[in-house]
């Protein structure tokens, strides 16, 4: 039944099974929803039910307490994909810092790292799945990602006059 769903609807039903799977399994995933019935997880994550979908609160629920795990929050980085964005998560705490200084250098060093294992990945002329892996690209650009976002909360505090 791959063939009744478009790869867009497919990477979401791929992005449920990971969030799903990330709780525990179908079997876990009630725990943490008002949902009671595991099948229904199933359902949610399986290409063989095109027209069985997660009620978004359940998304919600089920991502909150995912959030410290690799991959989080799973369907909210494919939807914001499919909206032509990415997630950034922005940093823990209350209200953003006023020190520039030590999130500039932060931000420096965070872009140093990803400007390093690239230019390493890069040795050989090309970029390939396992460079990226191996040298946790990805991971590294969101860490960057972070302290821009957190440079971009302390500007805007500023300029709402905080």
């Amino acid at each position: 039944m791959i063939d009744a769903l478009e790869p867009r609807k497919q990477r979401l039903k791929n992005a449920v099974d990971d969030l799903v799977g990330a709780v525990g399994g179908a079997e876990k995933a009630p725990h943490y929803t008002r949902l009671k019935r595991p099948q229904s997880f199933g359902e949610y994550a399986s290409i063989d039910h095109p027209d069985r979908w997660a009620p978004l609160d359940v998304i919600a629920d089920l991502e909150r307490n995912t959030r410290h795990l690799p991959g989080a929050p799973h369907v909210t980085r494919v939807m914001c994909a499919e909206a032509g964005g990415a997630f950034v998560k922005l940093p823990d705490g209350g209200t953003p810092g006023s020190c520039f200084h030590r999130t500039l250098a932060e931000l420096t060093i965070e872009y140093g790292e990803v400007a390093a294992h690239l230019i390493a990945a890069l040795g050989d002329g090309k970029l390939c799945a396992d460079d990226v892996k191996q040298r946790r690209l990805i991971p590294e650009v969101d860490d960057a990602l972070a302290k821009l976002a957190q440079l971009r909360m302390q500007l805007e505090a500023v300029e709402q006059g905080g």
